[in-house]
């Protein structure tokens, strides 16, 4: 739509910028007319009154001043237009300079068609002047008959141009000459400054649509890109709200399970494990009863996760130190292959310190199950988060899995539950942060964790 308003309202000002120079060329050839009319009823060459008469009466119809060129250059008016300032010759001998509002025209005066009457005595003309020396009025007789002044053209070939000179420079015709075919200037300049009006109207106007049509794109631009980010906005949110109504549906049915198996899970690891000390005389027998027991453990760790994993999602934030709480989470684990970084963390920091050891913890127990050497964990104040970081030494994750990783029930363990990661976003959700799971460089999967204020 933007595009649909830029490019017809650029093409028509470019359009309307061509028919502006045309309309003011022509306005300025109406003056032209009216000055060279006026110039013709004053007396040649005009004094600046009547330059001044002229500027006032063409002066509603746009003209600023005006230059006239002949013996004396004579101006009036006010001129803007750099002089040097020329476009190329135009038909009719006419030059166009343009600047601002104002254009600059430059034409020849055409002298009058006529001369005075041969015989009388000079006086004042009616034309412009004569351009070259003048006409001596009397010298010796020329040799020969008389040469007929007027007339038609005489029989026989043309007279050729060679030949002795005539005494006395060349005597102009006295018939009308074209000003085409005269030699020379064909008469004084007459320079003059004009506002085309109409054409300077034309090209605001177009002016005004174009930038209003570029405001109407750019706003176009700016509601979709807001309507954009509001869409985008409400698709997480809608997302969001499914997810958490399918994880409010889960643990609903969750935390019945894990209710009702429970109970009857603890009166049957009891009784297994009461079944396998009797037992202890038959190894066989006290091997069968120990499976049972730990069947029964795996499925009590179940519930325990099932009743985490559905746990209310409030949290309790207070005042405390993210080196202890991954110190007890280490703990927690108890594996010998744990390396510790703490050196760099914050004294405190508001979270739910117990929240926040059961997602460490279970970041912490994968990474040594997965782990073929050392798991270093670490945590540090990095941008003004708290940054817990878990590495193990492991084959990775591979790249089908990152997407599904943290999703409830999702697991690549023969006997997991596919809740410890899940459990972990939540946690780490509820704390306003995020956690990301990648292959290191060095090889094995990083787990971060980043805390937003780590204050």
């Amino acid at each position: 739509m933007s595009i649909a308003l830029v490019v017809p309202a650029w093409f028509g000002y470019v359009g309307t910028l061509d028919a502006s120079q045309i309309v003011a060329r022509g306005h300025g050839q109406a003056i032209e007319e009216g000055i060279i009319g006026r110039l013709r009823a004053a007396q040649v060459p005009p004094s600046e009154s009547d330059l001044s008469e002229i500027l006032e009466a063409l002066e509603p119809f746009g003209l600023r001043y005006i230059e006239f060129g002949g013996q004396v250059l004579r101006k009036v008016g006010t001129a803007r237009v750099d002089s040097q300032a020329r476009a190329p010759r135009e038909t009719g001998g006419q030059r166009f300079s343009h600047s601002g509002d104002r254009v600059r025209m430059e034409v020849r005066v055409p002298p009058p068609r006529g001369g005075p009457p041969r015989g009388r005595p000079p006086g004042p003309r009616s034309g412009p002047p004569h351009d070259g020396p003048p006409r001596p009025r009397a010298g010796p007789p020329r040799d020969g008959p008389p040469r007929p002044r007027s007339g038609p053209p005489r029989d026989g070939p043309p007279r050729p141009r060679s030949g002795p000179p005539r005494d006395g420079p060349p005597r102009p015709r006295s018939g009308p000459l074209d000003d085409s075919r005269r030699p020379g200037p064909r008469g004084p300049s007459l320079v003059f400054e004009y506002e085309p009006g109409p054409a300077n109207q034309l090209v605001a106007r177009a002016r005004t649509s174009l930038i209003i049509n570029c405001c109407a794109a750019g706003a176009l631009l700016v509601a979709a890109w807001f309507a954009f980010l509001w869409l985008r906005r409400q698709e997480d949110s809608e997302i969001a709200r499914t997810r958490e109504r399918h994880l409010a549906t889960l643990g609903e049915m969750s935390a019945v399970l894990a209710h009702e198996i429970r109970n009857p899970l603890a009166s049957l690891k009891g009784h297994a494990q009461l079944l396998a000390e009797s037992l202890r005389e038959s190894p066989e027998k006290e091997h069968k009863a120990n499976r049972v027991v730990k069947e029964a453990i795996r499925l009590e760790t179940l519930t325990t996760d099932l009743l985490d994993f559905v746990r209310t999602g409030e949290i309790h934030p207070r005042r405390c130190n993210p080196a202890t709480v991954l110190q007890q989470a280490a703990e927690d684990v108890g594996s010998d292959q744990i390396v510790l970084d703490i050196e760099q963390a914050p004294a405190n920091c508001m979270m739910d310190g117990d929240r926040m050891q059961q997602a460490l913890t279970n970041l912490i127990r994968n990474a040594a199950e997965a782990s073929e050497g050392n798991v270093e964990a670490s945590a540090r104040r990095e941008s003004g988060c708290l940054v817990f970081e878990v590495r193990d030494h492991g084959p990775g994750i591979a790249s089908e899995e990152l997407e599904h990783l943290f999703d409830a029930f999702h697991t690549t363990k023969v006997r997991g539950t596919g809740l410890g990661l899940a459990v972990v976003r939540r946690v780490v959700e509820l704390h306003d942060g995020t956690v990301l799971a990648s292959n290191h460089p060095g090889g094995g999967a990083l787990f971060r964790i980043e805390i937003p204020g780590g204050k």
